[in-house]
Order: structure tokens, then C-alpha cells, then sequence
């Protein structure tokens, strides 16, 4: 029986963690991240805190929306992108800039109508 210890079980998640990170996932949650980050740069108040999150949810967003990011165009114009790695951490990075700045509007007007649902007045701060 082959006993491993607990260094050889740290080096197999290591190594099964960037395996995972080069393969297709990986380069699709790293790209969307990317987009996150870059749609943070072009913000007005930048922080780090907000550029952290800009990462994360870009990353998300991002893995999830990188599929309808890849056919907008066939839905839109004449055909879609092929699926290739090129193509798809594209639209992962498309889908992670698109998809922060579609979370920070659904935000903005929740606030809203919380504040106009509370009775005070949206244009104070």
C-alpha cells in the first residue's frame, strides 16, 4: 500500500490547480477578470477595494456569460466567432468588462428605488 503524506497530497492539489488554471476554464476566468479590472480602470473613483471586486466580478460574470458573448455577433449580424481558445478568452474578457458594468447598474437602480421606496429624496447624498 502506498502511503502519501501530507506535503505529496499539497503538491498534487498544486499541481491539479494549475493544470486547471492552464486549461480553458483558467484562461477564461483569468481573461474575464482582466475585463473587470480594465472596466475598473476607466471608472472615476478608483480604490483598491473596488478594483478587487471589479476582478472578482468580472471573473464570474465573465465564466459564466463567456458562451452568448461568443455568438452576440450570430444573434446580431451575419455569424458567430468559432470556438477556439483565442476566441473564447475573448469573449471571457468581453463578458467580465460588459458584465461589471451591468452589475453596477442593476446596483444603482436597486439603491434608487430603495431610497424613493424609503420616502427620502434620490437627489440628496
Amino acid at each position: 500500500m502506498n502511503e502519501m503524506g501530507v506535503a505529496d497530497h499539497i503538491i498534487t492539489f498544486i499541481g491539479a490547480a494549475f493544470a486547471w488554471l492552464a486549461g480553458e476554464s483558467g484562461r477564461v476566468l483569468i481573461a474575464s477578470g482582466l475585463g473587470g479590472l480594465v472596466r475598473w480602470i476607466g471608472d472615476e473613483k478608483r480604490r483598491i477595494r473596488t478594483g478587487m471586486l471589479s476582478w472578482i466580478g468580472g471573473a464570474i460574470t465573465g465564466f459564466y456569460l463567456w458562451p452568448l458573448a461568443l455568438k452576440l455577433p450570430g444573434i446580431v449580424g451575419d455569424g458567430a466567432f468559432e470556438r477556439n481558445p483565442e476566441n473564447v478568452a475573448m469573449a471571457g474578457f468581453i463578458a467580465g468588462a460588459i458584465g461589471v458594468s451591468a452589475v453596477k447598474i442593476i446596483v444603482a437602480v436597486v439603491e434608487s428605488r430603495a431610497r424613493k421606496f424609503q420616502g427620502a429624496d434620490p437627489n440628496a447624498q
